[in-house]
């Protein structure tokens, strides 16, 4: 995890709400006394009405007076926690965490205020980044309630462990968060869990979690890709498709980058074949451009799984989208390799008439070999023979060869 913690403002507000000032007549059984109450209660008045600036002025007047211990213990209390209120309102964060821990330190640890303050200290803790004080605090609170506990206390306790990368501490507070949850618990709740495992490497933990993510919220496509993704990394790739797939018929994983997983996971399986035909399918249907870089993939997959037929109609349309001699080279080394030597034949003239400009020695000595493989003897003989005589053909390895095959035809007819 590498966002920031953080709470809106409407959240502080509502965990303020029941720290407002006392009333009259409660301050005065809580031993207020007359002065300090009336100032409480004008302060209190202030505050409902949001002039926020003067309930901080009378605030820090008072406040002024405690340092002098002229306030009583309660009031001293009241005053540091209507401070930390009115500091919340005004976006002051460290102060209000600051007021607030003035109060609880005031009100003692095992008094009841103390008890409900420790809430606000832990949101205020985590706010400000303070991880291990805000979790310390959410849990002391949390475990002294003997009431339920809210699901947003448990995220806050996770969320502290996860920013101090303490993973493994993760999992129990954010599962407690989803069981507090009434309704079904958001994606990132989920994410957290998932987050956690994939940093422990805990690979068929965090697998689990996606699908317990995905079972709560199937329509989003980029949970389906996660799933795929976590199986690849566990070495499960039959697992990975077999996700795929069902996110796939489920109608969610039907964008290009799908379409290309998919392609990949079933060559990484061993499958080129399905690579091949997913490449082809989705070509047709659109899903995919009929662009080089898919003519390339299909073509290799084809030639891996022998498909010969297949690899030279792709190695035509590559030819057509790239006039090259490269892709005619390819046609025709597979049609020799084959033994499909009257298609070979064709392809060299053909090329020779395209290409004449860079028809080599090389190629002349390649048809003259699948002449022979024909079995027309004479047009191969006048083929080889010319790469002996030829001025031009100043490749020595070609002419040596030509020889070879001469010699050889020599002896074949003697």
């Amino acid at each position: 995890m590498n966002t920031r913690f953080s709470l809106t403002m409407g959240f502080y507000l509502a965990i303020v709400t029941g720290c407002l000032l006392p009333s009259l007549s409660a301050a005065a059984e809580n031993k207020l006394r007359p002065a300090e109450a009336r100032q409480l209660q004008q302060i209190r008045t202030l505050m409902e009405k949001a002039s926020w600036q003067e309930a901080e002025d009378s605030l820090n007047k008072l406040w002024g007076e405690e340092q002098g211990n002229a306030l009583s213990s309660k009031a001293q209390y009241l005053v540091a926690l209507s401070l930390g209120q009115v500091a919340i309102q005004r976006d002051h964060y460290p102060a209000a965490l600051t007021y607030f821990e003035k109060a609880y330190e005031i009100s003692g640890k095992e008094s009841e205020e103390g008890k409900r303050l420790l809430y606000n200290i832990g949101q205020l803790q985590c706010h400000e980044a303070q991880w291990v004080n805000c979790r310390q605090s959410l849990e002391a609170w949390s475990g002294d309630k003997s009431t339920e506990v809210p699901a947003d206390v448990f995220v806050m306790i996770a969320q502290a462990y996860a920013m101090t990368e303490d993973w493994a501490q993760v999992i129990g507070p954010i599962r407690a968060a989803r069981n507090a949850r009434k309704k079904t618990a958001p994606v990132s709740w989920y994410q957290m869990e998932v987050s956690a495992w994939v940093a422990l490497e805990k690979w068929r933990e965090a697998i689990a979690a996606q699908e317990a993510l995905i079972s709560a919220h199937p329509d989003n496509p980029s949970s389906w890709r996660y799933l795929v993704e976590l199986h690849r990394q566990h070495g499960r790739v039959e697992s990975a498709l077999a996700a795929h797939r069902l996110g796939r018929s489920q109608g969610f994983l039907v964008e290009q980058q799908d379409e290309k997983r998919l392609v990949w996971l079933y060559a990484e399986q061993g499958l080129p074949y399905y690579a091949a035909e997913t490449l082809k399918q989705a070509m047709e249907a659109g899903r995919l451009p009929e662009d080089l870089q898919n003519l390339r993939w299909q073509f290799q997959f084809l030639q891996q799984s022998r498909e010969t037929d297949q690899a030279i109609n792709v190695l035509d349309k590559l030819h057509r989208l790239e006039p090259q001699g490269r892709w005619s080279a390819y046609k025709t080394e597979i049609q020799i390799k084959n033994g499909l030597w009257a298609d070979a034949e064709r392809s060299l003239l053909e090329q020779k008439r395209s290409h004449s400009g860079s028809w080599s020695a090389r190629q002349d000595l390649l048809l003259a070999t699948v002449r022979y493989h024909l079995g027309e003897s004479d047009k191969a003989r006048d083929g080889f023979l010319s790469l002996t005589h030829a001025e031009s053909n100043s490749d020595k390895q070609t002419r040596q060869r030509a020889g070879q095959w001469l010699r050889f035809l020599d002896q074949t007819k003697a």
